[in-house]
């Protein structure tokens, strides 16, 4: 979660999207162990121990990537809605004092 924390340095969310976006990681990063932890077993059991060192290499690599494109999306996609909607509160207080 650590590349959490410095994505919300770069790109601020207001607090209560950014908790829920944290509590989403965290989830996910747990299921995402899981579903490695479910395939490596899967694998030892059909392919044998020498299979693991690499399976573990993959599942983390392959696992991992996805994991983080998913969450990286879903976050930039809060940011991207949360700035429209600044952008939009300006162009309307700016629309308002003007008349």
């Amino acid at each position: 979660m650590r590349v959490f924390v410095l994505t919300t340095l770069d790109m601020l969310l207001q607090p209560k999207k950014a908790i829920w976006l944290f509590i989403f990681g965290d989830v996910g990063a747990w299921f995402q162990s899981f579903i490695e932890l479910i395939v490596l077993l899967l694998l030892g059991y059909h392919l044998g121990e020498d299979a693991l060192p690499t399976a573990y290499f993959w599942t983390i690599y392959i696992l991992f990537s996805l994991w983080y494109l998913l969450l990286a999306y879903v976050y930039f996609r809060q940011v991207r809605r949360s700035h429209q909607a600044g952008e939009k509160q300006k162009l309307e207080y700016a629309l308002i004092k003007g008349t």
